[in-house]
């Protein structure tokens, strides 16, 4: 057998042990013949997941891209692909010969690229500007999460999670498309405005991959540990009543793309039924989701790597934090000393008397807290009818705590409800950006204005 035949015969043993990997099938079933779609049943969404399968092996520094993946029929497309690319000098027919031509190149190209090394350094430096790289069309950003939703098995082994509670915690990755045509503060526009513009900016879910516990937490340590000592930067971001799984997904990569977050952005996912009627069935999912938050936040501190973890807990979201916050108050000093950096708390939807009995925690577990109140906070405002009681994140009154942070964005809060500022407001990312990367005292902050309540408190204002 050849050489050649032998590295062909490696790529092939490579791409059906990793397909074998992916489909919970025994390599000698998977032939180079099979079409990948119709005999293997693999859909765009399946392929794009076997190319990060392919891609997390590292075979010789093998890389698939979503074009060259989606462009393979069968598995001796995709075996055709990662032969080319294990061997990028050399080119090779199906039969795993190559051209005598070919051959030579290959036995000369050492030598021609010691020669073009030489030449390089003794020739004149160039003076003229380097060409600039134009930026790609599109983008992916990965978001990790948590969720204490139920797994929803699927027939082409797609991870989906149900409204459903699970006493376990599952652990993963989201992988988003982030069009070129993406503004900041926005998940994507209506079907009306992509039809007049000829545009699609919406943000999509590419593949969702669970993790096991331990394989989860030490990716995310890698990848703190490969950034700058600036860059260590982890956000948990912790979403509101009438959210599913992969609404989630989709506004925790808006907010840290927007946010330039380069560490860790993640997310804890709880039951939330999604629907406009399932208000009573939200708020007692977020009850019973208490310990599993709280255990997601504590680990995030202790076992991401991060030099920084942040939060952002948005409306129902804060009832959640709040009694997580008291639960690990104690246990999370004594193990890392004050586990986290910044906490922001947007659109709380909590009676404000009890958040009032509670808040002291928040100084016990992070540097600093701002609460984001808004007068305009239509869904905040249903909450106040509904329960007849004060609200945290609605004004008036204006809720002032010690050690919090109390800022007005009434001003600047031009989303349809009034609920979504935390991350359609661009006066507001740009606060929490700052926030988040200088940890300054909001009278050092630019945009900021102080204000004084009618009882002589403290707060301030975004805006005019």
């Amino acid at each position: 057998m050849t050489f050649m035949k032998t590295t062909r015969l490696a790529a092939k043993t490579f791409i059906i042990s990793s397909l074998a990997s992916y489909l919970e099938l025994k390599s000698g079933e998977i032939l180079e013949s099979d079409d990948l779609r119709d005999k293997l049943g693999l859909s765009y969404s399946a392929l794009i997941e076997l190319r990060a399968v392919i891609n997390e092996r590292h075979w010789r520094g093998v890389q698939f891209t979503r074009a060259e993946i989606l462009s393979c029929k069968t598995v001796g497309n995709v075996v055709d692909i990662a032969y080319k690319k294990a061997n990028p000098h050399i080119v090779a027919t199906p039969g795993g010969r190559t051209h005598e031509r070919t051959r030579e190149r290959n036995r000369l190209w050492p030598k021609w690229k010691s020669l073009a090394k030489r030449i390089r350094k003794s020739a004149p430096k160039k003076t003229s500007h380097r060409r600039i790289k134009k930026p790609r069309d599109q983008c992916e950003y990965v978001v990790w999460y948590g969720t204490n939703r139920r797994r929803k098995e699927t027939a082409n082994g797609v991870v989906k999670y149900t409204a459903a509670r699970d006493p376990r915690t599952h652990y993963g990755t989201c992988n988003v498309y982030i069009p070129k045509s993406h503004k900041i503060g926005s998940i994507g526009s209506p079907w009306w405005k992509r039809l007049m513009n000829f545009t699609d900016d919406r943000l999509k879910i590419l593949s969702v991959t669970e993790l096991e516990s331990n394989v989860f937490w030490k990716r995310i340590f890698d990848v703190s540990s490969k950034k700058g000592p600036y860059e260590r930067h982890a956000v948990i971001f912790v979403h509101g009543y009438n959210v599913s799984f992969r609404d989630a997904a989709v506004r925790a990569v808006q907010i840290g793309f927007d946010l330039s977050i380069r560490g860790a952005m993640a997310f804890f996912s709880w039951p939330s039924k999604a629907r406009f009627l399932g208000y009573a069935a939200d708020a007692a999912s977020i009850e019973a989701s208490e310990r599993q938050i709280a255990d997601f936040m504590t680990d995030f501190a202790s076992k991401s790597g991060a030099d920084h973890v942040h939060i952002i807990a948005h409306s129902m979201g804060n009832r959640g934090v709040l009694r997580a916050v008291n639960r690990i108050a104690a246990a999370a000093q004594r193990r890392t000393g004050v586990p986290f950096d910044q906490i922001v708390l947007a659109a709380a939807d909590i009676d404000t008397d009890t958040f009032t009995n509670l808040a002291a925690a928040y100084s016990q577990v992070a540097r600093r807290t701002t609460l984001y109140v808004s007068r305009s906070d239509l869904a905040v405002e249903m909450s106040r009818w509904l329960h007849e009681f004060t609200r945290v994140g609605l004004t008036p009154p204006i809720c002032i705590v010690p050690d919090i942070d109390t800022i007005n964005v009434t001003n600047v809060d031009l989303t349809r409800l009034g609920h979504g500022y935390v991350g359609e407001a661009r006066d507001v990312l740009k606060d929490m950006h700052d926030l988040f990367l200088h940890g300054t005292a909001p009278e050092h902050r630019f945009g900021l204005r102080s204000m004084v309540s009618d009882q002589g408190k403290r707060y301030w204002s975004i805006g005019a």
